[in-house]
């Protein structure tokens, strides 16, 4: 193989269920893991979440209401701020006092435990203050 090749990657199951990608690059395997969830822990999951949280498509996705512009603009930059920090950014729909809030991981193109992990937090800041 070239220097600075990279062979074609493979999704490959390991014997505990999860997901990993396997491939070579310059010579030298590489394993990363994924965090798919299966269907059933990820509706487990789910209930644990605050009320409305819904499953849509490949997102997971949930409205809130403000009483007005701001209240739903500061909700935006608190949830803005906490997600750069875990550096996994929701797509944010904002219309006057509503704001969406649609949750996957890109890279899979599916919900991982990092979206869970994202609405839980939101949960949190929503709950703190609003």
């Amino acid at each position: 193989m070239p220097k600075n090749s990279l062979s074609y990657p493979k999704v490959c199951k390991r014997k505990d269920g999860k997901y990993y990608i396997d491939f070579k690059l310059n010579n030298k395997r590489y394993r990363l893991t994924l965090c798919i969830m299966d269907r059933n822990n990820l509706l487990k999951e789910i209930k644990n979440l605050d009320d409305g949280w819904t499953l849509i498509e490949h997102a997971l996705a949930r409205d809130f209401t403000f009483k007005n512009f701001n209240a739903a603009l500061d909700f935006i930059n608190r949830i803005g701020i906490e997600s750069d920090n875990l550096n996994h950014h929701p797509k944010i729909i904002n219309v006057y006092n509503k704001v969406r809030l649609e949750l996957w991981s890109h890279d899979i193109n599916s919900i991982s435990s990092r979206d869970i992990d994202l609405a839980k937090l939101v949960d949190e800041v929503f709950r703190a203050n609003f």
